[in-house]
């Protein structure tokens, strides 16, 4: 048990690293490329063609050739649209930022879930270090009562003393059960509180990343 608790202990601390370095680091590196591909599409219109979008904003349709030259219906190979690129670009951006912002989000979580359960995992690893000694401390009882009830039987301890002895033994004993069941009953309370939060927590992260996704696909319906 207590090799379960240290094992679950060191992977909580290794997430909470996890999440706020190289977690944290590579979605906003898929952010920041996505952002770039942003600019870089809002840069790479010809410059007649941009300034041609920028006098007919709002309704505008725009014609060029292959070359990308402005032309009419007669010399066109395609047609573009240049409110629809804007809105592209400003999708793409969009993008990277919800990849940015789920790095910030990561960054953050451990302290909602892994950090709570590595806090709970600590106080109880506290108290199975703390079994040992209590275990043993009932042991020593229950051998010093075999020991007094040999002497008994030489006659060299009264049948009141031993019988003082017997009643304190059981005090140990029944003390020793009674934190035993104790600890049961705290560990069941406390185990189950603390991992329904983590669970609670990681439901409602994954939640979020979704909506921020979301959002960017929305984004992209132009």
């Amino acid at each position: 048990m207590d090799s379960a608790v240290k094992h679950l202990m060191e992977t909580a601390a290794d997430q909470t690293k996890k999440h706020q370095g190289p977690y944290k680091r590579e979605f906003q590196k898929i952010g920041q490329a996505f952002y770039a591909l942003g600019q870089a599409m809002g840069t790479e219109l010809p410059k007649d063609l941009q300034s041609l979008i920028d006098e007919s904003r709002g309704n505008c349709i725009v014609v060029v050739d292959v070359n990308g030259r402005v032309g009419n219906d007669d010399t066109v190979s395609f047609k573009f649209i240049g409110i629809i690129h804007e809105k592209l670009t400003s999708a793409v951006k969009t993008i990277g930022d919800s990849y940015n912002d789920i790095g910030k989000m990561f960054e953050e979580q451990p302290k909602l879930d892994w950090e709570p359960l590595g806090d709970m995992l600590h106080v109880y690893k506290g108290l199975l270090s703390s079994m040992p000694d209590i275990l043993n401390l009932h042991k020593k009882a229950l051998q010093t009562k075999r020991e007094c009830q040999k002497i008994a039987f030489g006659q060299k301890l009264t049948p009141n003393q031993l019988e003082g002895v017997n009643r304190r033994t059981d005090i140990v004993s029944y003390a020793l059960l009674a934190e035993i069941n104790h600890f049961y009953h705290e560990r069941a309370e406390e185990v189950s509180k603390a991992l329904k939060n983590y669970i609670s927590q990681q439901l409602e992260f994954y939640r979020k990343i979704t909506d921020k996704l979301e959002n960017a696909l929305k984004a992209l319906e132009v």
